[in-house]
């Protein structure tokens, strides 16, 4: 394959002069430990990591074929200093019998991990917001936290109540910042950093006083993550449609009308866009809510 490998493991030789007779079959088990700090799977623009696992196989008088096995890494950052994590965890201990006293339940690597990453994405930090621009206030917005798991949904307040110019539409975008260090960059019009768009959510905002949003994070996008090659960000962008003419002075509110009259926008409005862009943190997930569409059990074929 094109490219270069990130991660190589030890070969393993599982058997050797197999013979199997007609209707007979042969199980063997592979087990690989992966470092916690090898870089997720990853399909950017400019940088691409891809997991396979590679087994041979050779018939006697015949060429080695191989089947490659794709597989999804995810990373969790923080393992490498679990510790500070843990000792936010209040030890647990189960009771099994009430004449043995309590036993103090054992946790395994992953079990662990798990923990972290709850406790990470269990932090809540109020943010409270005010988007302004040269003319004045155009709203405020509260947001709970700002790292999120896959497949969790951020969601955001805004506040228009004393907002001294008319927001008349906002959108939020999920967008994603690829950086490449300065080093692995082979030509100066490449460009370092690109940005691309995930998920998207749009609402006209005119003569509200408040309103919020839901924005799904999807499973298939990648958390996070520094490497000796690319540095990946999220952030969400806003994007606010605003009036540049006082709305409250229109030509609807400067006359009389009768009191079942609806009320009508005017014909025309200029506008200006603002821009904002918020930095979040997108988390890793457990493997089995990244993977629910995926069988426990996979089935590959090689014709020999």
């Amino acid at each position: 394959d094109a490219g270069h490998s990130a991660y190589l493991s030890k070969q393993q030789v599982l058997c050797c002069d197999l013979v199997l007779r007609p209707g007979c079959s042969k199980t063997f088990h592979y087990v690989e430990t992966l470092p916690y700090n090898c870089p997720p799977s990853y399909r950017g623009n400019n940088v691409k990591y891809a997991y396979k696992l590679s087994i041979g196989f050779q018939k006697l008088h015949s060429t080695t074929k191989l089947l490659r096995i794709p597989m999804r890494v995810i990373n969790i950052n923080g393992i490498d200093d679990m510790q500070q994590y843990m000792e936010l965890v209040e030890p647990t201990e189960v009771s099994t019998n009430p004449f043995l006293g309590h036993i103090k339940k054992e946790f395994s690597f992953l079990d662990n991990a798990l923990e972290v990453l709850s406790i990470q994405a269990s932090r809540r930090n109020l943010g409270s917001y005010s988007i302004t621009n040269k003319s004045g206030l155009v709203g405020n917005f509260n947001l709970y936290k700002l790292a999120y798991r896959l497949g969790e949904d951020v969601v955001g307040y805004f506040d228009f109540s004393e907002a001294q110019i008319s927001c008349l539409q906002y959108t939020v975008v999920l967008q994603s910042l690829e950086e490449i260090r300065k080093d692995c960059i082979k030509h100066n019009s490449q460009n370092r950093s690109i940005n691309a768009s995930y998920s998207r959510f749009s609402e006209a905002c005119i003569s509200t006083v408040n309103t919020h949003f839901i924005l799904p994070i999807p499973l298939t996008i990648t958390p996070g993550f520094d490497s000796n090659l690319v540095t990946l960000r999220w952030r969400l962008r806003f994007e606010f449609i605003i009036s540049t003419q006082d709305l409250a002075n229109s030509d609807y509110n400067s006359r009389k009308h009768l009191p079942d009259e609806a009320w009508q926008g005017p014909n025309e409005v200029e506008t200006e866009s603002l821009l904002w862009d918020l930095p979040i943190e997108i988390l890793a997930t457990n493997p089995v809510q990244a993977f629910p569409a995926v069988p426990a059990r996979l089935t590959a074929n090689l014709l020999l």
